[in-house]
Protein backbone atom coordinates (compact mmCIF):
# COMPACT_ATOMS: atom_id res chain seq x y z
CA UNK A 1 0.00 0.00 0.00
CA UNK A 2 1.59 3.66 -0.81
CA UNK A 3 1.79 6.05 1.89
CA UNK A 4 1.17 9.37 0.42
CA UNK A 5 3.63 12.17 1.85
CA UNK A 6 2.39 14.98 3.83
CA UNK A 7 4.01 17.36 1.94
CA UNK A 8 1.72 16.92 -0.88
CA UNK A 9 -0.49 19.34 0.80
CA UNK A 10 1.92 20.86 3.65
CA UNK A 11 4.66 22.19 1.11
CA UNK A 12 1.48 24.90 0.16
CA UNK A 13 1.84 26.35 4.11
CA UNK A 14 4.03 29.16 4.67
CA UNK A 15 6.31 28.39 6.70
CA UNK A 16 7.15 24.84 6.08
CA UNK A 17 10.14 23.48 5.92
CA UNK A 18 11.92 20.16 5.42
CA UNK A 19 15.63 19.09 5.69
CA UNK A 20 16.42 16.02 3.55
CA UNK A 21 20.27 14.90 3.55
CA UNK A 22 21.28 18.21 5.42
CA UNK A 23 19.85 20.61 2.81
CA UNK A 24 16.83 22.68 3.92
CA UNK A 25 13.91 23.16 1.75
CA UNK A 26 11.95 26.46 2.65
CA UNK A 27 8.38 26.96 1.37
CA UNK A 28 6.27 29.52 -0.07
CA UNK A 29 2.94 29.05 -1.40
CA UNK A 30 2.18 31.65 -4.69
CA UNK A 31 -1.16 31.90 -6.26
CA UNK A 32 -1.13 32.33 -10.38
CA UNK A 33 -3.84 32.88 -11.13
CA UNK A 34 -7.30 31.01 -11.82
CA UNK A 35 -8.07 28.26 -14.11
CA UNK A 36 -11.47 27.70 -16.10
CA UNK A 37 -12.13 23.79 -15.93
CA UNK A 38 -15.18 23.78 -18.03
CA UNK A 39 -15.59 20.05 -18.92
CA UNK A 40 -14.24 18.58 -15.99
CA UNK A 41 -11.46 16.74 -17.99
CA UNK A 42 -8.08 17.88 -16.66
CA UNK A 43 -4.71 16.98 -18.68
CA UNK A 44 -0.92 17.97 -17.67
CA UNK A 45 2.04 17.91 -20.23
CA UNK A 46 4.68 19.98 -21.50
CA UNK A 47 3.01 22.77 -22.96
CA UNK A 48 5.17 22.73 -26.34
CA UNK A 49 4.08 19.02 -27.02
CA UNK A 50 1.24 18.74 -27.14
CA UNK A 51 0.34 15.77 -29.30
CA UNK A 52 -1.28 12.37 -28.14
CA UNK A 53 -1.78 13.90 -24.84
CA UNK A 54 -5.06 12.63 -23.09
CA UNK A 55 -6.87 13.60 -19.93
CA UNK A 56 -6.72 11.73 -16.48
CA UNK A 57 -9.96 9.46 -16.08
CA UNK A 58 -10.94 11.21 -12.68
CA UNK A 59 -13.99 14.09 -13.17
CA UNK A 60 -12.86 17.02 -11.72
CA UNK A 61 -15.42 19.86 -10.62
CA UNK A 62 -16.76 22.66 -12.61
CA UNK A 63 -16.03 26.34 -12.27
CA UNK A 64 -12.66 28.62 -12.06
CA UNK A 65 -10.13 27.78 -9.32
CA UNK A 66 -6.90 28.77 -7.77
CA UNK A 67 -3.35 27.24 -9.19
CA UNK A 68 -0.94 27.55 -6.24
CA UNK A 69 2.96 26.84 -6.89
CA UNK A 70 4.70 25.54 -3.96
CA UNK A 71 7.86 27.27 -4.51
CA UNK A 72 11.40 25.75 -2.36
CA UNK A 73 13.72 28.06 -1.36
CA UNK A 74 16.90 26.14 -1.49
CA UNK A 75 20.11 27.89 -0.13
CA UNK A 76 20.36 30.40 -2.86
CA UNK A 77 18.10 28.53 -5.38
CA UNK A 78 14.52 28.70 -5.70
CA UNK A 79 12.49 25.67 -7.71
CA UNK A 80 8.71 25.15 -8.39
CA UNK A 81 8.59 21.83 -6.27
CA UNK A 82 4.66 21.50 -6.59
CA UNK A 83 2.07 22.83 -9.00
CA UNK A 84 -1.89 22.40 -7.35
CA UNK A 85 -5.22 23.49 -8.47
CA UNK A 86 -7.09 24.05 -5.50
CA UNK A 87 -10.95 23.07 -5.68
CA UNK A 88 -11.92 23.71 -2.34
CA UNK A 89 -10.82 24.90 1.13
CA UNK A 90 -11.18 21.53 2.70
CA UNK A 91 -8.48 19.22 3.45
CA UNK A 92 -7.31 16.00 1.74
CA UNK A 93 -7.50 13.35 3.47
CA UNK A 94 -7.18 10.44 1.03
CA UNK A 95 -5.17 10.74 -2.30
CA UNK A 96 -5.09 8.51 -5.32
CA UNK A 97 -2.53 8.66 -8.45
CA UNK A 98 -4.25 10.42 -11.34
CA UNK A 99 -4.60 7.86 -13.91
CA UNK A 100 -5.13 7.80 -17.74
CA UNK A 101 -7.72 5.64 -19.50
CA UNK A 102 -5.75 2.47 -19.22
CA UNK A 103 -3.08 2.76 -16.74
CA UNK A 104 -3.79 0.25 -13.58
CA UNK A 105 -1.74 1.13 -10.36
CA UNK A 106 -0.90 -2.95 -10.39
CA UNK A 107 0.84 -2.82 -13.35
CA UNK A 108 3.22 -0.83 -11.27
CA UNK A 109 6.74 -1.92 -10.44
CA UNK A 110 8.33 -0.66 -6.86
CA UNK A 111 9.32 2.81 -7.29
CA UNK A 112 8.17 3.30 -10.58
CA UNK A 113 4.88 6.22 -11.53
CA UNK A 114 2.66 7.44 -14.32
CA UNK A 115 3.87 10.65 -15.32
CA UNK A 116 4.14 13.07 -18.25
CA UNK A 117 7.68 13.72 -19.76
CA UNK A 118 8.99 16.90 -20.03
CA UNK A 119 11.58 18.12 -22.28
CA UNK A 120 11.14 21.90 -22.13
CA UNK A 121 11.58 22.25 -18.47
CA UNK A 122 7.86 23.41 -18.52
CA UNK A 123 4.72 22.16 -17.22
CA UNK A 124 0.70 22.91 -17.63
CA UNK A 125 -2.85 22.06 -16.36
CA UNK A 126 -5.42 22.62 -18.93
CA UNK A 127 -9.22 22.00 -19.13
CA UNK A 128 -9.91 19.46 -22.69
CA UNK A 129 -11.64 22.04 -23.85
CA UNK A 130 -8.36 24.80 -23.73
CA UNK A 131 -6.45 21.96 -25.53
CA UNK A 132 -8.45 23.16 -29.19
CA UNK A 133 -7.59 26.85 -29.00
CA UNK A 134 -4.29 26.36 -27.55
CA UNK A 135 -3.12 24.08 -30.34
CA UNK A 136 -4.94 26.65 -33.02
CA UNK A 137 -3.12 29.11 -31.58
CA UNK A 138 0.38 27.32 -32.15
CA UNK A 139 -0.66 26.05 -35.88
CA UNK A 140 -1.42 30.03 -36.70
CA UNK A 141 1.86 31.06 -34.83
CA UNK A 142 5.36 29.46 -35.30
CA UNK A 143 7.18 31.64 -32.74
CA UNK A 144 4.89 30.71 -30.10
CA UNK A 145 7.10 28.98 -27.99
CA UNK A 146 8.82 32.61 -27.91
CA UNK A 147 5.92 34.11 -26.90
CA UNK A 148 5.34 31.91 -24.16
CA UNK A 149 9.43 32.29 -23.04
CA UNK A 150 8.68 36.40 -22.99
CA UNK A 151 5.99 36.57 -21.08
CA UNK A 152 7.53 34.32 -18.90
CA UNK A 153 10.53 36.14 -18.34
CA UNK A 154 8.22 38.94 -16.89
CA UNK A 155 8.17 37.25 -13.64
CA UNK A 156 11.01 35.18 -14.17
CA UNK A 157 13.08 34.77 -10.35
CA UNK A 158 16.37 32.63 -10.44
CA UNK A 159 15.63 30.31 -11.25
CA UNK A 160 11.57 29.21 -11.22
CA UNK A 161 8.93 31.70 -13.68
CA UNK A 162 5.09 31.18 -14.53
CA UNK A 163 2.30 32.21 -17.38
CA UNK A 164 -1.49 31.93 -17.53
CA UNK A 165 -2.24 31.75 -21.07
CA UNK A 166 -5.79 32.86 -21.75
CA UNK A 167 -7.98 32.60 -25.10
CA UNK A 168 -11.43 33.90 -24.55
CA UNK A 169 -12.98 31.58 -21.92
CA UNK A 170 -9.80 29.10 -21.97
CA UNK A 171 -6.75 29.37 -19.56
CA UNK A 172 -3.81 27.51 -19.25
CA UNK A 173 -1.34 26.85 -16.39
CA UNK A 174 2.14 27.21 -17.53
CA UNK A 175 5.19 26.90 -14.78
CA UNK A 176 8.74 25.59 -14.63
CA UNK A 177 9.42 21.80 -13.57
CA UNK A 178 11.67 21.53 -10.60
CA UNK A 179 15.13 21.01 -11.82
CA UNK A 180 13.87 20.78 -15.41
CA UNK A 181 13.27 17.81 -17.61
CA UNK A 182 11.79 14.72 -16.03
CA UNK A 183 8.82 12.47 -15.92
CA UNK A 184 6.38 14.68 -13.38
CA UNK A 185 3.41 12.47 -11.41
CA UNK A 186 0.23 13.70 -10.61
CA UNK A 187 -2.28 13.18 -7.92
CA UNK A 188 -5.64 13.55 -7.06
CA UNK A 189 -6.75 14.79 -3.25
CA UNK A 190 -10.00 13.57 -1.60
CA UNK A 191 -11.65 15.67 1.48
CA UNK A 192 -13.80 13.72 4.36
CA UNK A 193 -16.55 13.46 1.97
CA UNK A 194 -15.17 11.59 -1.23
CA UNK A 195 -15.33 14.94 -3.24
CA UNK A 196 -11.94 16.04 -4.73
CA UNK A 197 -10.38 19.05 -3.65
CA UNK A 198 -7.35 18.86 -4.71
CA UNK A 199 -4.70 18.03 -7.95
CA UNK A 200 -1.25 18.45 -7.68
CA UNK A 201 1.85 17.46 -9.52
CA UNK A 202 5.14 16.70 -8.05
CA UNK A 203 8.28 17.79 -9.29
CA UNK A 204 10.60 15.26 -7.71
CA UNK A 205 12.47 17.70 -5.69
CA UNK A 206 11.36 15.81 -2.11
CA UNK A 207 12.59 12.26 -1.54
CA UNK A 208 9.38 10.22 -1.22
CA UNK A 209 11.20 7.37 1.31
CA UNK A 210 12.86 9.78 4.06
Amino acid sequence: MIKYPSFLEDSFNKGYSIIEEGVTYSFQCQNMGSINIRTGKILTCDPLNTEEVDAFVNLFPLGSFPVELAIADIETDERIAFARIKFSEEKPVRWEFALLEGQRMEDLQEGEIFGYAVDSGLGCFMDLSALEAYEYYAKKNNEYHEEIFDQMDEVYKDTRTWYMWKSKEETIAIFTTGYGDDVYQSYVGFDNDGRICRIVTDFNLLDWNR
